[in-house]
């Protein structure tokens, strides 16, 4: 963009004068939906970190009862990933 034309964009947002730079109502409607995009985009960036670094959903768990260790392994699961909801597989039905 030339100097004039950023120039002429600018002097429709802000006012100077001998207090010091004032925004115009321009300004102003231009401020609030820009804090509204970057909002957005901070948004976006921790919904996409935390896909990548929180895995959620659910998983399903085959073990047979005798299996003792099975409870640690569940609870550090839980305290790793709390997202995550762990179930028990459903029973099959005999045809």
């Amino acid at each position: 963009m030339a100097q004039p034309a950023l120039t002429q964009q600018l002097r429709q947002l802000l006012h100077r004068s001998a207090h010091g730079v004032l925004s115009t109502e321009a300004g102003k409607v231009f401020y609030e939906h820009a804090q509204a995009i970057l909002k957005q985009v901070a948004d976006a960036r921790s919904a996409v970190t935390q896909l990548t670094t929180r895995p959620s959903g659910s998983v399903t768990l085959g073990l047979p009862h005798s299996i003792s260790g099975a409870l640690a392994l569940l609870t550090a699961a839980r305290a790793t990933y709390p997202e995550i909801t762990l179930q028990r597989p459903r029973k099959s039905r005999a045809a």
